[in-house]
């Protein structure tokens, strides 16, 4: 969780001494005892949410919550703010675009790669007790038990990344065309969403895509398909940011 958006120019320096990038990597965590709790705590209310319902209604047990979500939407409003708010703040310090999507990248990943250890290790902790006690299934995600620790890892990782991706991009529409861009992509997508639901439905391909998705790992899902989008994504939040001004 990027701690950028909370601070002023005039209240916080940037890190001297060290490569642009990680300086502004050390800037995403400027009072981080105040953002970083805040994913992990909405997952934490959300999990405890799931386990008293699951310790009291029977019928509810044996199922996957999608509680687990709440994290990875935290996350992209999270980097959304990054580029809406700590991008002028950076530039008002001397630091370059290039420096500045760079370091936020290298924090994304940082963040992706650790929180992925940690939910990996809660999904483990899971599976030894049962669902909790209470055939809770909260950091599963549906997987299938008999995938390898490393792909499950990754199925971890990327959503994160992909997260940090679309939040990078709408932010940085946000910051370059305002409300207007972001409404206009919006709308964009909607409209592309809309066309692409009529030409399947008149071609009559829901049950080939259907089975298309039923065919596929969960490893395939969560984390080798969202790969691409997150390097197409990241490369057009570069375009952006190129022309992008404070």
């Amino acid at each position: 969780m990027t701690a950028a958006t909370t601070t002023t120019a005039g209240s916080v320096p940037l890190p001297r001494g060290r490569h642009p990038v990680v300086r502004v990597a050390r800037l995403q965590y400027v009072g981080w005892q105040y953002a970083l709790p805040w994913p992990w705590g909405i997952l934490a209310l959300s999990f405890a949410a799931n386990l008293v319902i699951f310790g009291t209604v029977s019928a509810a047990r044996d199922a996957w919550t999608g509680g687990l979500s709440s994290i990875y939407f935290v996350q992209f409003l999270a980097y959304l703010q990054t580029f809406r708010r700590g991008f002028p703040f950076a530039l008002g310090m001397s630091v370059t675009r290039r420096a500045y999507y760079l370091g936020v990248w290298l924090c994304a990943t940082v963040e992706a790669l650790a929180s992925g250890a940690v939910l990996l290790t809660l999904r483990l902790v899971e599976d030894a007790t049962g669902g909790w006690g209470v055939s809770l299934e909260f950091f599963g995600l549906g997987f299938d038990r008999g995938d390898s620790l490393v792909l499950l890892y990754l199925c971890y990782v990327v959503p994160f990344l992909l997260g940090a991706a679309i939040g990078a991009c709408l932010g940085l529409v946000l910051h370059r065309w305002s409300y207007n861009g972001l409404l206009s992509v919006v709308a964009g997508l909607i409209v592309l969403g809309g066309a692409a639901v009529v030409v399947v439905g008149r071609a009559g391909w829901w049950r080939e895509i259907g089975d298309w998705f039923a065919a596929q790992s969960a490893a395939a899902l969560f984390a080798g398909w969202p790969l691409p989008f997150v390097a197409v994504l990241a490369l057009l939040g570069y375009a952006v940011i190129r022309r992008a001004t404070p």
